[in-house]
């Protein structure tokens, strides 16, 4: 139990169900469907669809979607509706044009945007609700207006210029060139009018027809080469979630393109060293895992991208006995001063020319712990250029 003398928060307790997100406006709209009799995904996406009308600084419709599910006695279950770049783009016309690396202001940075269809789809397969009613507190919030939280002025004043130097972002999202002020209360219309047509019409509402067309409109004027058919074309993928264990944890993570087994990775490298007699926030054991970090991030950028361009296989990612000896390489008394070999180690032991096979966050349980969803969602941009053409890419 905390210290009640510290400024620190309380674990919740509940019931009948429990729900985490990021924003107070959110957490009571899927604490809402949930009183209603609503299971988790309904509370989820309709959480996350709040989340992207109040934060638009962290996520938004034009985002991607990702969630794992978890039922007493089932399997868990995966979905990654990460969008694909347009069809058309490649690396090799990317440095044909004279790109070095991507720009996340550019028009190549942005993807099909993939959560409208996770909503979909997650209701459809796990849900009670239909997208129409999920979407009724995000559209309320959009029309009538929202108050400006405090962290969410400071999030929104960052991203100032970004949307002064678009037409577009600085009409809906500043006023005289400036984020709405703390407190204040902001309304989307055009926010409110597009998720009513998705309400309406469904996922295809954004997908197709009017919607689809602007997104493709002003991408290509601003140099970007999506199309409607890429827009059409997205597709929500179940998938199986990777397990992976930490002493008598077993964690759970989506598998490539996402980057979840970074974590993996991670505790595979902290496992040989005792953290359970180190006080949690001393620097002997902050040291041991921000030298594990730094290793599991340089694997993640070597090796983990698009599973269909991907030279190695997560199993050989999440390898205990590779992770142990890169693991040894970690001294407990100083900083590395140059990290192991990730890529050069593992062709050692894996055949790296051979193909693998075939970020808000929120969490939710429902009464009697029926259901278990985790969900997360991206703004839609990709800064990395893929060694093939982009289908899917990892967030890095």
């Amino acid at each position: 139990m905390r210290d009640f003398h510290d400024p620190k928060r309380s674990p919740i307790y509940a019931a009948n169900g429990a729900l985490a997100t990021s924003h107070p406006l959110a957490t009571q709209a899927g604490l809402e469907v949930l009183k209603r009799g609503g299971n988790a995904v309904d509370a989820a996406v309709t959480a996350a669809a709040v989340l992207a009308v109040v934060e638009p600084a962290m996520t938004g419709i034009g985002g991607d979607g990702f969630a794992l599910i978890s039922k007493p006695g089932q399997p868990l279950y995966g979905l990654n509706s990460s969008g694909r770049a347009a069809a058309a783009l490649s690396s090799e016309m990317l440095r044909g044009q004279g790109w070095q690396e991507m720009d996340d202001a550019s028009a190549h940075s942005v993807t099909v945007p993939g959560v409208v269809k996770s909503w979909e789809s997650l209701l459809e397969s796990h849900g009670t609700i239909g997208l129409d009613a999920a979407l009724q507190p995000a559209i309320h919030a959009a029309e009538d207006g929202f108050v400006v939280y405090p962290r969410v002025w400071s999030d929104w004043t960052d991203c100032a210029a970004k949307l002064a130097a678009q037409g577009a972002g600085a009409k809906h999202y500043l006023i005289d060139g400036k984020a709405p002020k703390m407190g204040s209360i902001h309304k989307l219309p055009a926010l409110a009018a597009t998720l009513k047509v998705i309400a309406a019409q469904g996922a295809r509402g954004l997908y197709e027809g009017a919607v689809a067309a602007d997104i493709v409109a002003e991408l290509r004027s601003r140099g970007g080469v999506m199309t409607e058919e890429d827009m059409a074309n997205h597709s929500a993928d179940p998938c199986t979630p990777v397990s992976a264990g930490y002493r008598d944890i077993d964690l759970a993570e989506l598998p490539p393109n996402g980057t979840g087994i970074t974590a993996q990775i991670i505790l595979n490298l902290l496992e040989r060293f005792d953290l359970s007699s180190l006080a949690p926030n001393s620097v002997e054991r902050l040291h041991l895992e921000l030298e594990a970090a730094r290793i599991g991030y340089a694997i993640r950028d070597a090796h983990i991208g698009d599973p269909e361009t991907m030279g190695v296989s997560v199993d050989a990612l999440i390898d205990k006995a590779w992770a142990k000896g890169l693991s040894a390489t970690i001294d407990p008394a100083k900083r590395n001063a140059t990290l192991p070999p990730v890529r050069s180690e593992l062709s050692k032991r894996y055949d790296l020319s051979q193909l693998c096979g075939p970020r808000r966050y929120g969490c939710v349980l429902d009464q009697l712990g029926l259901q278990r969803v985790r969900f997360w969602h991206r703004h839609g941009k990709n800064r990395y250029p893929s060694a093939k053409p982009w289908r899917r890419l990892s967030s890095r």
